[in-house]
């Protein structure tokens, strides 16, 4: 994924927490620059999402081929 992908999903993302009465908060780990190991992005919120936010949130997170970790605490 690139640097403007991922903005791109960021920018549809934020604004569908905020409008559900979540704050996000991002942390950036690593490099989007071809040969890195990738870039890791953690998306925390002070509370869950509703189950209709999280299929929505994957859905979108999917479309852009995007590896979801941490639902149950794991790392990838």
């Amino acid at each position: 994924m690139s640097y403007n992908e991922l903005k791109y999903l960021l920018d549809e993302i934020t604004p569908l927490l905020l409008t559900h009465g979540y704050r996000p908060t991002y942390y950036f780990e690593g490099s989007p620059v071809t040969g890195s190991e990738g870039l890791v992005v953690e998306i925390k919120i002070e509370r869950p999402l509703s189950q209709e936010d999280l299929t929505l949130v994957k859905k979108l997170m999917r479309v852009f081929g995007v590896e979801i970790c941490g639902e149950t605490n794991e790392r990838c």
